[in-house]
């Protein structure tokens, strides 16, 4: 019986199983949608993520979704980082957390995000449009 070398994609599906179960998500709704944010983590935890924190981003005005890296140093979570990427056609910023972002009152605010967290999703309009496809297929 010949041994299948393991692929490529196998190695990226291995990494990210375990990446998933090790890389904390916090989900900030950046839309007007009311409950987007739950919505959006109960979704990506079906799929296997650790979501420990949701909620309304300080601004919620984003038409696309952006994904922030909060520890770039750390390069172990490069395969969950590509899969959220094409999973909400989102930005990726790997700088950081968001600096220079206005408050309402146009001050410059420090950006509210958990200390456990290792990355920051804010979902956008469009991902409202897409998750609404995902959950109305069985």
């Amino acid at each position: 019986e010949p041994k299948l070398e393991p692929t490529r994609k196998d190695e990226d599906d291995k990494k990210l199983e375990k990446q998933k179960k090790s890389v904390r998500i916090e989900v900030q709704n950046g839309t007007k949608i009311i409950g987007l944010a739950k919505k959006t983590s109960d979704y990506i935890a079906s799929k296997g993520y650790q979501v420990i924190k949701f909620g309304n981003a300080p601004v919620q005005t984003y038409k696309k979704s952006i994904i922030y890296d909060l520890d770039p140093q750390d390069a172990s979570k490069k395969e969950l980082l590509k899969e959220l990427e094409i999973l909400f056609q989102a930005v990726v910023f790997d700088s950081g957390k968001p600096t220079g972002v206005m408050g309402a009152d146009g001050a410059k605010i420090d950006y509210p995000v958990s200390p456990r967290a290792h990355v920051l999703l804010v979902i956008g309009d469009e991902w409202g449009k897409i998750i609404q496809r995902l959950l109305a297929t069985p």
